[in-house]
């Protein structure tokens, strides 16, 4: 590599697929129907993990915004993994 830096082997690896404008982290070639396609045999998907005053303060969220809230509040009452509709429903409490 040219500037003085040397060769590295990446840990990590993502892609952006330029035809259909989607990203692949952990494979190089994402599924064109998904937008985010996350790729593993030995690791899952963390969502964003958050307390319910967090989660309360998201000015208008978007409909399928699916967050992991910590503690509870008077909208959140349980804490697990949570999905916004028309207003936020508990997928799976913890």
């Amino acid at each position: 590599l040219g500037g003085g830096f040397a060769p590295f082997t990446p840990t990590w690896q993502i892609a952006i697929h330029g035809s259909t404008n989607n990203v692949g982290v952990g494979t190089l070639t994402p599924n064109a129907s998904a937008k985010l396609d996350v790729s593993s045999t030995t690791q899952g998907f963390l969502p964003p993990r958050m307390t319910a005053t967090q989660a309360s303060a998201i000015a208008s969220p978007a409909k399928s915004l699916i967050v992991y809230v910590t503690d509870t509040n008077g909208t959140f009452t349980s804490a697990g993994i949570w999905i916004y509709t028309t207003s936020w429903k508990l997928i799976l409490a913890e």
